[in-house]
């Protein structure tokens, strides 16, 4: 017979059967249950729940889900073949498990993670953010420019930073400076498809209500994509993956509108869905502020 005091509840709990430990554990602390502790644990059980739901809610990748529930699964199997069969090399392969198990999963999912904290931060940032009414005329001119690219069906790919310098991420690179009022006939001139118009292809960078940048290229998104949609879609969802910036997509096949935040694609129905949400989005932004002493160079590359 083995004696185990839990210090915690403040009494003695006496094991007949060493093998049962787990179970008659519970039911010790369930019978020696107060309404202080219950209240602790329901809290526990609560705050749990939520950090799970938000990560699922952020693991949008289907191949990550499937591969967290397939862990979970595996080890739960694992651990019950264990308990039934008293296998001590698998019980000791567990243990060690558990011991690096967060390491474990910061290591398979860094870019869920990564994708949840810029959440997390732009959140924040957002809240601190005092409100500003956004000026509209550059917006009229961005929406305006949409939709003139999407009834032709030129490809195009705006980026509106919010809180994050977009040009500062090791993923972004390329493209040349502009520093021009946002206008809906320069943004037509900069994506109209031609052999001797180099940035067409890229990204446009606008700034606090400026076009600062164009031919930006961006890291493509690893979430898994219909295969109707292309690279621009792909870097328009991959800058949202790391950044609280908004990105805006014009398909070349199809023509359509398609909108990116915070690691998600919209396609949108029309041109006024697209001033709506642009509205919603940057309404309360605290647009980013230019350093005088800011100097971006020139990368052909």
């Amino acid at each position: 017979m083995n004696r185990i005091t839990l210090y915690n509840v403040g009494s003695t709990c006496i094991i007949s059967d060493p093998e049962n430990i787990v179970v008659e554990g519970l039911l010790f602390l369930l019978r020696n249950l107060t309404w202080d502790r219950t209240l602790l644990i329901v809290a526990d059980v609560l705050v749990t729940s939520l950090v799970l739901y938000g990560f699922f809610r952020t693991v949008k990748d289907t191949r990550s889900r499937y591969m967290f529930l397939g862990g979970l699964l595996v080890v739960a199997v694992l651990q019950a073949v264990t308990w039934l069969f008293k296998l001590p090399t698998v019980s000791n392969i567990l243990t060690m498990f558990y011991s690096h198990a967060v390491l474990i999963f910061v290591i398979l999912f860094q870019s869920d993670i990564r994708k949840a904290l810029v959440s997390v931060g732009s959140a924040v940032a957002r809240m601190r953010s005092e409100t500003k009414i956004v000026e509209m005329d550059y917006l009229s001119e961005i929406v305006e420019a949409i939709n003139r690219l999407s009834l032709h069906r030129i490809g195009a790919l705006i980026v509106i930073e919010r809180g994050d310098m977009i040009m500062k991420l090791p993923e972004v690179m390329g493209g040349y400076d502009i520093d021009a009022p946002v206008n809906r006939h320069l943004l037509l001139a900069i994506f109209q498809p031609s052999s001797s118009n180099s940035i067409h292809d890229g990204a446009v960078l606008v700034r606090a209500g400026r076009i600062a940048r164009a031919g930006v290229m961006l890291p493509l998104t690893r979430t898994p994509l219909p295969e109707y949609f292309g690279s621009r879609h792909k870097a328009a969802l991959g800058i949202t993956d790391i950044s609280d910036a908004i990105s805006l997509v014009v398909s070349e096949e199809r023509g359509t509108i398609t909108l990116c935040e915070a690691g998600v694609l919209s396609e949108l129905r029309s041109v006024e869905e697209l001033r709506a949400e642009m509205v919603r989005l940057l309404q309360r932004t605290r647009l980013p502020e230019i350093p005088e002493d800011q100097e971006e160079t020139d990368d052909e590359g």
